[in-house]
């Protein structure tokens, strides 16, 4: 079994191969947390042929298991189970970078600029005007 993830700091788009030792199956669950965390978030897709799942609403720099199971006749099978950890965002990189400047001794000054207006370019994407 081999599978690619492409990660941004709030989602990862997960896909996998054909499973070898299932036939004719009705889909695949898939389920996943923030590792440490005892709640499963579940995706499930009915479409067998469908290899693939974004999952989106994640938390940046995150850590998250994630099973794959493979559904048939109503029951699951565990396919696979990976750990992958979700970009920082940019404002997360930053703050990083500013705290340990300012260990240095740099004395680094941050300052909150209120936006004048806020422009939503999509789910995850805004434009701010300062």
């Amino acid at each position: 079994m081999s599978y690619t993830a492409e990660k941004t700091s709030h989602s990862i788009y997960l896909k996998w191969s054909t499973p070898t030792n299932v036939s004719e199956i009705d889909g695949y669950n898939v389920k996943y947390r923030i590792t440490g965390n005892r709640m499963f978030s579940i995706q499930q897709i009915d479409d067998p042929k469908k290899r693939s799942t974004l999952l989106e609403g994640l938390k940046s720099g995150a850590e998250y298991e994630i099973k794959v199971y493979v559904c048939k006749n109503g029951d699951e099978q565990s396919f696979f189970t990976k750990t992958l950890t979700t970009n920082e965002s940019m404002a997360i990189a930053l703050k990083k970078s500013l705290e340990k400047n300012d260990k240095k001794g740099e004395n680094m000054k941050t300052f909150n600029i209120n936006p004048e207006d806020i422009i939503y370019l999509g789910e995850h994407v805004r434009c701010c005007n300062m």
